[in-house]
């Protein structure tokens, strides 16, 4: 039997998890006017060598200013590191892209593939999407992966000043109910 096989049926029988790339936070947020950052993490990898996605966004909320590498395929050794090719008009991100490099073993665990910027635009909530994504081993076969997406929301800064206002009056009217004295 194989070793995929073997990973297969442990995979199947809840002896493994499996590996996942996800948008983190889940859920962001970045005011209008604003930059902000998500990341793309991976977790329950084994031996990862290199990895390749696609990343979409809303264009007409988000406007991607940059995609840098992060640390985790770094732990073991140099890499070659891709940023991929964004289209603000379209919405997307693509062949974000990052290898070891030489006759090195791949890294296991967890951890942050890219950190992505972005300004906000206007208001709304953008879905941000995994997509043709590839991890490979040392040996460079595929490693079973799922993607987990998120969002981005942009809220107006005054819709936040008002919400907190809110809150701090809501806050007031309790702290006076606390010190009323009782009749």
């Amino acid at each position: 039997m194989s070793y995929r096989a073997v990973a297969f049926i442990l995979l199947m029988a809840g002896g493994l998890r499996a590996a996942t790339l996800s948008v983190e936070p889940p859920s962001a947020h970045i005011l209008v006017g604003n930059s902000g950052s998500i990341t793309i993490n991976a977790s329950n990898v084994a031996d990862l060598f290199a990895y390749q996605f696609d990343l979409a966004f809303d264009p007409t909320l988000l406007h991607a200013l940059g995609v840098f590498e992060g640390p985790f395929l770094a732990t073991g050794g140099s890499t070659q590191f891709i940023p991929g090719s964004i289209d603000n008009s379209a919405g997307l991100i693509s062949g974000i892209a990052d290898s070891l490099t030489g006759p090195v073993a791949g890294v296991t665990g967890g951890g942050v593939l890219v950190t992505i910027f972005f300004q906000a635009l206007q208001f709304g909530t953008s879905p941000i999407s995994l997509s043709n994504f590839t991890l490979l081993d040392s040996s460079l076969s595929d490693i079973p992966a799922t993607a987990i997406d998120g969002v981005v929301s942009t809220p107006e800064p005054r819709s936040i000043s008002f919400l907190l206002l809110g809150l701090l009056g809501v806050a007031g009217v309790v702290r006076e109910q606390k010190t009323r004295p009782k009749s």
